[in-house]
């Protein structure tokens, strides 16, 4: 009868951990932000977040692993604009929001529309509008990048009255 390896499943003694095989994780993008001021005491806020991206039209999952994913993507979205800003509910609309996907390669407008539909939601949250409100204009692009990630940019637009 064979031993089982020490270093496999449980550890056998107190002091030696468990060891198990790494996984590999997608490459991020670190987190970084920034906020210009703009006329009228307004601003424009810019963020990274390290978010992959993928086109969930293609994707044939469980309802609730999509469900998890699209959570996640728009608390990460709503809550690094907060924390890039400092307020809640800004004064900012009516205002362009440009959501750049980083990723190693392209996805066609569809699908890069639907990937983003969960930071748009975030961003929405953010604002404190619903996503379809007609002050605020949706810009989706792509950027060959070795890293995954998502550039969000809200800027406010200059209205004529």
């Amino acid at each position: 009868m064979s031993r089982p390896s020490p270093r496999v499943g449980l550890a056998l003694r107190a002091e030696e951990p468990v060891r198990r095989p790494a996984r590999r994780a997608a490459a991020l993008v670190s987190p970084a932000c920034h906020l210009e001021p703009v006329k009228g005491g307004r601003f424009t806020v810019s963020v990274t977040i390290p978010v992959k991206l993928e086109s969930v039209m293609n994707l044939r999952e469980f309802w609730a692993k999509k469900a998890k994913r699209a959570a996640q993507h728009r608390w990460l979205a709503a809550t690094h604009l907060q924390s890039a800003s400092g307020c809640r509910l800004p004064d900012i609309l009516p205002a362009v929001v440009s959501i750049k996907r980083l990723a190693p390669r392209f996805l066609d407008s569809d699908n890069t529309v639907a990937a983003c539909k969960a930071i748009r939601d975030g961003v929405a949250d953010w604002l404190g509008v619903d996503d379809a409100d007609e002050r605020v204009m949706w810009v989706y692009t792509q950027l060959k990048s070795k890293a995954y990630g998502c550039l969000i940019m809200v800027a406010p637009v200059e209205v004529d009255r």
